[in-house]
């Protein structure tokens, strides 16, 4: 009798780490936001994509980057809190199964293939398309044997030397990326931005690429779109005072951007949040 090929499949299934999905939900928080501690029987992965996030983990404190995440297994007591009283946003998945223990309490930083599949979760969990369930889950599971693999690049703790040291192309690309959301609201240029990062401006645009998946100046419109839309959810603001905040002197222009990257107008936006703007 021969053997079925099907079970052998389903059989390696039960096998992946996230066997369902409780919630891929992205969310923004405001300044001076913090929740008290929690713990869930789901295992959770909070990714950072704009701003800075305190995680308490017991008597351990993580400071979220863009791009960095952490994975909670369940049952682990944890809190989230706004860094240095400033808005943030991440994503936050639950799912059951199985935390994979080099992956547990790990504080990484996420290579662009990793950085397209947290992106891929986001836009599936918000467009829900067809096979929304089924994607949502085979992603996830990506995402985790990915993460799994090169978790090396374990953030806290890290050797002096050796397979875990962060090389120096990361270390460059993440100097340059803070840098350069902590002065959107100047008139920004590669050259600025590579001085600081201490590189040529050709290089920096190569990492900005390889970090992000994105061009140097869409990274930046990503950013300011970021920063425009959680200071829409903290006051109303009219768009002239808008644009200034995120670096663009010209309203018209940032209001083609901001609809180019969201779908909607930032007045479409602010009303979504039950906030009319000025």
């Amino acid at each position: 009798m021969q053997n079925d090929p099907t079970a052998k499949s389903e059989s390696k299934a039960h096998r992946w780490p996230a066997q369902s999905i409780r919630l891929v939900e992205h969310k923004g928080k405001k300044a001076g936001f913090r929740f008290p501690l929690k713990s869930h029987e789901e295992h959770e992965i909070s990714y950072v994509d704009y701003g800075r996030m305190k995680l308490i983990l017991g008597e351990n404190t993580r400071i979220l980057s863009p791009g960095e995440c952490i994975v909670i297994p369940s049952g682990t007591c944890h809190s989230i809190q706004a860094h240095e009283n400033r808005p943030f946003s991440f994503l936050d998945i639950e799912y059951h199964g199985r935390c994979p223990a080099v992956l547990a309490k790990k504080h990484m930083v996420l290579s662009p293939e990793e950085r397209r599949l947290m992106a891929d979760l986001k836009q599936e969990s918000e467009h829900r398309a067809s096979y929304h369930s089924d994607m949502l889950l085979l992603k996830l599971n990506l995402l985790l044997f990915s993460l799994a693999r090169n978790h090396r690049k374990q953030l806290v703790n890290l050797p002096v030397s050796g397979s875990n040291r962060i090389t120096h192309n990361q270390q460059t690309a993440t100097r340059a990326l803070t840098w350069l959301e902590e002065h959107l609201q100047e008139p920004l240029d590669p050259e600025t931005a590579a001085r600081h990062a201490g590189v040529s401006a050709s290089h920096l645009r190569k990492l900005i690429k390889q970090e992000t998946g994105k061009s140097l100046s869409q990274h930046l419109k990503t950013l300011r779109v970021e920063l425009a839309k959680q200071l829409l959810m903290e006051s109303p603001l009219n768009m002239d005072e808008l644009a200034w905040r995120v670096g663009y002197t010209s309203a018209p222009h940032f209001c083609t951007v901001f609809k180019k990257e969201t779908g909607k107008t930032a007045t479409e936006f602010a009303k979504s949040l039950g906030q009319p703007t000025a």
